[in-house]
């Protein structure tokens, strides 16, 4: 693409790999892959905070059931994302090993709802403000290499958003034929790490309880 614009470029081919698509499919995979599972995943985090939010004032053990439901969906909708994106995929004509892209996605998924959802549940202000943090500066990221990014982007977005160990994990599959199991998913699982964190922490933070509640609506 490059090339393509006049400038002198040296390619170098460490390993080929034809994902269909021309010239535009690694592109092409980052694009299909990466924002649907992204997009998906927020959705969910959202849909699951809010369908399975604890009421207020609700005791810790009634707490614990709703987030350990909120967990227990987000196993099964990762799976389903994974899937989605794959297909998607698959139909946009690339050839990718769907095997190794599902297990990926799923398990990065999974892990990136444990993050949104552990913030939502802990405040959601925070749950929010971390949510429009990692979809507006880290689409790109996901989809360009690195030496592609503006300079902003390499020194203090690259480092730590998600899209962009979507993107290398993706492309650790489909062009230096990694499982999908491979280290890309690291940083996502210490991710995850920390919406758990974020969602014990919401379980067992002191709060009002009914009758305190009911007390103070009532004197109001």
């Amino acid at each position: 693409m490059l090339a393509q614009t006049g400038l002198t470029v040296e390619v170098v081919t460490i390993n080929a790999a034809d994902v269909g698509g021309g010239s535009m499919g690694a592109l092409m995979s980052g694009m299909i892959l990466v924002m649907p599972t992204l997009m998906m995943t927020i959705l969910c985090s959202v849909a699951l905070f809010v369908l399975f939010r604890p009421k207020k004032g609700a005791s810790t053990p009634d707490r614990l059931k709703a987030y350990g439901t909120q967990i227990a969906y987000a196993v099964g909708l990762s799976a389903a994302i994974a899937g989605l994106a794959v297909l998607l995929a698959v139909w946009g004509g690339l050839s990718i090993p769907s095997g190794a892209a599902f297990m990926f996605l799923w398990f990065a998924s999974f892990f990136l709802i444990l993050l949104f959802s552990g913030a939502l549940n802990l405040a959601p202000p925070l749950g929010g403000l971390v949510i429009v943090t990692c979809f507006a500066f880290g689409m790109s990221s996901g989809m360009f290499a690195y030496e592609m990014l503006p300079s902003f982007w390499q020194n203090w977005v690259y480092p730590w958003v998600p899209q962009r160990f979507l993107g290398d994990g993706i492309r650790s599959i489909i062009y230096m034929g990694s499982s999908g199991l491979n280290r890309s998913l690291l940083p996502l699982l210490l991710a995850g790490v920390i919406g758990l964190v974020l969602t014990t922490i919401a379980t067992f933070l002191p709060r009002r309880t009914k009758e305190e509640v009911t007390a103070s609506e009532v004197t109001a």
